[in-house]
């Protein structure tokens, strides 16, 4: 029985590991996108805001890098939902072995 909680303990880690990867990776792209989205302008730059909000090419240009955002940050649903599957599938291995080294 250690032997089998030892195996679920490892395998749980794996897999708890594996989500949390899975996770951070998918905030950081999500924080480039939404740092390549913002510009290098600021916010708070009056000029800027102006030239950009005058600007009819560019408000275009705009709308399609906002597109291309939402699209990026919408997306990828299969890589949040493997890594909830993978934390959930970590949790209930871990517990399993936490009963396996019980000793009854």
């Amino acid at each position: 029985m250690t032997i089998a909680a030892a195996v679920c303990f490892v395998v749980a880690l794996t897999a708890e590991l594996s989500g949390i990867w899975l996770i951070v990776r998918e905030a950081r792209g999500a924080r480039v996108a939404l740092q390549r989205w913002r510009g290098p302008a600021s916010v708070d730059d009056p000029i800027m805001r102006a030239f950009r909000h005058r600007d009819v090419m560019s408000a275009h240009m705009q709308q399609e890098s906002d597109d291309e955002v939402i699209a990026l940050l919408l997306g990828n649903q299969a890589n949040r939902s493997a890594a909830v599957l993978l934390l959930v599938v970590g949790v209930v291995i871990g517990t399993l072995g936490n009963f396996l080294s019980l000793s009854w």
